[in-house]
Parts: structure tokens; sequence; C-alpha cells
């Protein structure tokens, strides 16, 4: 009988300490480190990024992705994918990428680009009384493309079990100039002169 309640004891006590701490565990996207810049990051996953790396070239701004612009060390990178990009030409009747206008190319890209490294741990919960469009919105962190164009970044814990906020910690993205929420698939893919936090294959590119 000793036998049998010392190991239901030993089970408890494993049982317990396997839990997780506070009864959610975070498992909001995180990629890693890419040991590159940013532009080698993209050669590595042509599947993804391979349109996108054509439109930075003929844009003129590959040196803000590899890190040798003097005024742009470190930049995050709300990234739209090639699935994005060729919605997007398909739309507008382009071919390929050397059918775009340079000057076209540029604008687009700089709507996606902020200058300094801002990861999902850098940025600010939203305040869970408002929406993201509401204007009394006092949380999150609020962003600002090269382009001029204002992001609110924010964080939110979801539901988990039935418990409200108790669930893993997700990013998310509102352009406060389109007035639209901006769909992220990955967060956090740090290179080495940033971070590309990689939007959802059903956004189209420009729409932030």
């Amino acid at each position: 009988m000793r036998k049998i309640l010392y190991t239901l004891f030993t089970v408890a006590v494993l049982f317990t300490a396997c839990e997780p701490k506070d009864n959610f565990i975070d498992t909001g996207i995180s990629i890693g480190k890419y040991d590159g810049n940013m532009m080698e990051y993209f050669a590595s996953n042509s599947y993804d990024w391979d349109t996108t790396a054509l439109v930075i070239k003929r844009a003129g701004i590959e040196d803000i992705f590899t890190g040798d612009d003097p005024d742009y060390p470190e930049i995050t990178f709300l990234g739209p994918t090639n699935h994005s990009i060729r919605r997007w030409m398909l739309q507008n009747s382009y071919d390929k990428v050397a059918d775009i206008p340079v000057d076209m190319c540029k604008d687009m890209m700089l709507k996606h680009i902020v200058k300094g490294k801002y990861m999902k741990a850098d940025i600010e919960f939203r305040n869970m009384a408002y929406t993201a469009a509401s204007p009394d919105q006092d949380g999150g962190t609020e962003l600002t493309t090269l382009s001029g164009n204002k992001i609110l970044a924010y964080k939110e814990r979801l539901d988990y079990a039935g418990i409200a906020e108790a669930g893993a910690i997700v990013l998310r993205f509102y352009s406060k100039t389109l007035l639209q929420k901006v769909p992220l698939a990955s967060a956090d893919i740090e290179s080495d002169n940033g971070v590309v936090h990689s939007l959802n294959y059903s956004y189209t590119f420009g729409q932030i």
C-alpha cells in the first residue's frame, strides 16, 4: 500500500511540474535568426521571396535591405511575399517585374519599410477595451513607414480552453492610413540588419 501511495505521489509531482506556468503557453510564431542580411535571406527562400527581391532591385533600394545604406543600418520589413506581388501584377496587367515603372516599384516597397528593428517583444499590447480602429485606442506601437504610412502594431493574448486571454501572444498590424487590418503570417524573422514580419499570402501588395 505504501508503495502504491508513493507511486501516485510521484506521478502527481511530475504532472504538476509539467504544467505550463499560469496555464498558458506562448506559441506565437517566431522563425529565429538568419545568419546573413535580408537580401541573402530572400535568396535562401525563393518560393516566398524571389519576386519581392526583384522588385527591391528594380526600385534601386537594395542597399537598404543589405544594411549598406548608412541611414538605415537596421529596418523592419512588413514583407509582401511573391504571392502578394504577383496578384497585384495580375490585377494591374504587368507580365513581369521589368514592366513595372521604377518609381512605382520604389513607392510601393517603401510602404512596407520601417526604420529601426521592431521585434514582437518591442511592441506594446493593445488596450483591449477598444478595437485597433477606435480613435480611443491608446495601446500598441505606432510605426511610420518610409512612405509616411501609419501602422499600428500591437500584441494581444488569445483565449485558451474557454479562458479569456489565457492563450498565445500574437502580433497584429492595422493600417491607420487605409483603415484596415494587415494580415500577418510569420513574425520575427531576424537577419543581420533587421527583422522581417512576413505578411499573409492573402495580402495584396501595397494595401497597407
